[in-house]
Order: structure tokens, then C-alpha cells, then sequence
């Protein structure tokens, strides 16, 4: 809304502006606004700026009306979307549904601002709705350039770190199993779970195969004869002493006498 109300205000500027020029300098008149700088005129002009197309008239305005239509859409779906991209866009427009009147009513642009301080470039003679063009359409430019690079610094820039996060609930404690109830003693007994037999492995069949040992060699056993000794090395064998003869009465007397 306030888009629209502002681009109405620039056309009602730009309308009054050629009105006054139109109804208060004759043709080609001059008065100085700021001495050297900047002089109020009364021009006309066919075509664009630098008198570029002179003379095409339905092809201007079939241009501003397409014009005005496209950025009327992207206004609306919000495919421009930053406020000076939106605010420059509603001056463009409003300069050029201007300058689009001037044609449709009379035929000719008025122009009335004449750059004292650019007649040696020969610079154009302008109007205030050419104002709004030449500096929405830089306007709008810029912004263009400054969100691609504000959103390429963000692909580069690390995410946020995230606020802090909710303290985790404490895991619910499993509830203690219930006690084993006796069985009651006129219940009959549980059979005896019995466990699976294991499962035997097959034993693979082992190959006997014939291993040849070596008999062990037989020692060797020298033969000797044994020389019999002399006789005069051989000893005589020990005689036992001969028990002397035992007498009784013989003891018996030396007893006595004692």
C-alpha cells in the first residue's frame, strides 16, 4: 500500500512540474534556478533521452504499459522482495507511466532541467520523472548486488549454534519384577525342561596312510676270549678256623675254685 501511495505522489510531482514549465516559459526559454549549476527551461521531445527513437510514439508507450504491468505482478507475488528493490521499482514505475501520459495526451515529453554545469557533453534536458528512472533503476541495481553477496556470505558463514536445549528427561527406571508367587500345593508339577541335545558334528573320515619306519640298525658286538690267570696269581681259598673243642667240666672246676 504504501508502495503504491508513493508512486502516486512521484507522478502527481512530475505532472505538476511540466504543467508549470507549460503554462509559465515559452518554448526554449531559460531561467536559472542555481547560478552555474542547475537552469529551468521549457523542451520538448519526441523521443528518449539523447533524442533516441525520435518520433516513435505507440512503441513507448506499448513499452510502459508492458512495463508497468510486469512489475505491478512482481510487486504482488513477492518475487521482489527487499524494501529499496520495492521502493526503487515504484519510482521506475511511476517516472515512466509520466512520461507515458505526456505521450498518449500531446504527442511530446516536456523537459525543463538543464545541467549548466554538463553543456559541455551536451548533456540531455530532463524531467522530474526521468529523475525517478535514473535513480530507481541504480537504486534498485544496488540492492540486487547487495543481497546476492549477503546471501553468498551466508552459504560460506557456519550455521547458528542452536540456543540451549531442554535438559533430557531422566530414563524411567524399569519397575522391579513381582516377587515369585508360591505355587499353590495342589498344583500339579511343572515337567522338567529338557534341554536340546547338541548337535553332534559330523567328523570327517581320516585317510590312514601307510608310513614306512626304518628298522634301527643292530650294534655291533665285539668278540674277546678271556685268558685264564696263572696259578701262581690265583689265591687259595681262606680256611675257617677250627672250633675248638668245648668242655664242660673244664668250666665248671674253674668255678669252683673260685
Amino acid at each position: 500500500m504504501y508502495y503504491a501511495i508513493a508512486a502516486v505522489i512521484a507522478l502527481i510531482l512530475d505532472q505538476l512540474s511540466k504543467y508549470y514549465v507549460s503554462t509559465h516559459l515559452e518554448p526554449h526559454e531559460l531561467r536559472e534556478l542555481i547560478p552555474g549549476v542547475l537552469n529551468l527551461t521549457h523542451e520538448t521531445n519526441t523521443g528518449a533521452a539523447f533524442n533516441f527513437l525520435e518520433g516513435a510514439r505507440w512503441f513507448f508507450v506499448v513499452l510502459c504499459v508492458v512495463f508497468v504491468a510486469v512489475v505491478i505482478y512482481l510487486l504482488a507475488k513477492g518475487v521482489i522482495a527487499r524494501p529499496a528493490a520495492r521502493w526503487s521499482a515504484s519510482f521506475v514505475m511511476a517516472g515512466a507511466v509520466g512520461n507515458c501520459l505526456d505521450r498518449v495526451i500531446s504527442g511530446e515529453v516536456v523537459d525543463m532541467l538543464d545541467p549548466a554545469l554538463l553543456r559541455s557533453i551536451r548533456f540531455p534536458v530532463f524531467n522530474v520523472a526521468d529523475i525517478f528512472i535514473t535513480v530507481g533503476v541504480v537504486v534498485f541495481i544496488l540492492s540486487m548486488l547487495r543481497g546476492e553477496k549477503a546471501g553468498q556470505q551466508a552459504k560460506t558463514l557456519p550455521a547458528p549454534a542452536e540456543g540451549p536445549t531442554e535438559p533430557e528427561a531422566p530414563a524411567e527406571t524399569e519397575a522391579p519384577a513381582e516377587a515369585e508367587k508360591p505355587a499353590p500345593a495342589n498344583a500339579p508339577e511343572a515337567a522338567p525342561e529338557i534341554p536340546p541335545r547338541p548337535k553332534k558334528k559330523k567328523e570327517t573320515p581320516v585317510k590312514a596312510t601307510a608310513v614306512k619306519v626304518a628298522a634301527p640298525p643292530e650294534p655291533k658286538v665285539e668278540s674277546f676270549t678271556v685268558e685264564p690267570r696263572p696259578a701262581a696269581q690265583r689265591k687259595a681259598p681262606a680256611q675257617k678256623p677250627e672250633a675248638e673243642d668245648f668242655d664242660l667240666e673244664s668250666i665248671l672246676s674253674e668255678f669252683r675254685e673260685l
